[in-house]
């Protein structure tokens, strides 16, 4: 997809990191942003800094765990518009790091409901109007996490994200038939210098978990991959769109992480096809 002067976009996690960084990024190139997030304060200063050289960017609270809210959203883009032509589901979590068997059941439901849950309600409010258009685009947010290991703890994180993966390769393949103009980018990327890991901040009281890890994890979520800006994933994103892939690993060394995943796959199926 070209991205061009007058398209709409929505971008949900728009309060900050990626997603301020690419709202921004499509308002320099002229499109009409609508940006969402459910921290207004930060929503706020998102369209304030990509408004300011004159572009179209308005904001709207949104708490994407909640069906309802999110299909109301389109309904008014929809409304306001005609149209709308990039849909980004990037808003996301990440919870303190645990085992996997140590993880606090809270921190399965509250991660699950914004990462997967949050990107599904975005499918589901607005693919069906760009079907009907034939043409468009949908970007849902994974992370290196979605298609390789890195670290330990992180088993919330990264099951919710292979769930966007997989939901996003279905809905490829779906798409293939039903609209092949529409096109589709699973984001994948690894480090980046957000506020993500303050994610705390904006975890509903009815989530709240005072449970205690039975081990220390290594606190670097980074380990040995270095970060790089949201400004530069933004950058690479915006690329990615326009290069029309499908899978959009992005930072240095992320690719390399996931053909270790792919190898090890192919090296189990050529290990298993003997036995049959």
């Amino acid at each position: 997809m070209k991205l061009q002067h007058g398209q709409v976009a929505v971008v949900t996690g728009a309060g900050s990191g990626i997603g301020r960084s690419l709202v921004k990024a499509l308002a320099d190139r002229g499109l009409r942003v609508v940006a969402a997030d459910v921290e207004k304060p930060a929503l706020d200063e998102t369209v304030t800094e990509a408004s300011g050289t004159g572009a179209e960017v308005s904001g709207r609270v949104v708490d994407v765990r909640i069906l309802a809210e999110v299909t109301a959203l389109a309904e008014d883009v929809l409304a306001r518009y005609g149209h709308v032509d990039l849909v980004v589901n990037n808003a996301g979590v990440v919870g303190p790091r645990a085992y996997t068997w140590e993880q606090d059941e809270q921190d399965w439901r509250w991660i699950t409901e914004v990462n997967y849950l949050g990107v599904l309600h975005g499918v589901r409010a607005f693919v069906p109007h760009l079907v009907s258009a034939g043409r468009g685009h949908v970007v849902n947010t994974a992370s290196i996490t979605g298609i390789a290991l890195l670290g330990a703890g992180l088993a919330t994180y990264a099951a919710s994200k292979h769930a966007v993966v997989g939901l996003t390769e279905w809905l490829r393949h779906e798409l293939d038939t039903v609209a092949p103009g529409v096109g589709t980018t699973i984001f994948c990327p690894g480090p980046v210098t957000t506020r993500i890991r303050d994610a705390e901040r904006n975890r509903p009281e009815r989530y709240a978990t005072t449970a205690r890890r039975a081990r220390p994890i290594d606190p670097s979520f980074d380990h040995d991959l270095p970060s790089i800006s949201a400004d530069q994933a933004a950058a690479e994103l915006v690329a990615g769109i326009e290069s029309g892939v499908l899978y959009l690993p992005v930072g240095p060394g992320v690719a390399a992480k996931a053909r270790e995943r792919a190898r090890r796959l192919l090296a189990d199926l050529d290990t298993i096809d003997p036995i049959r």
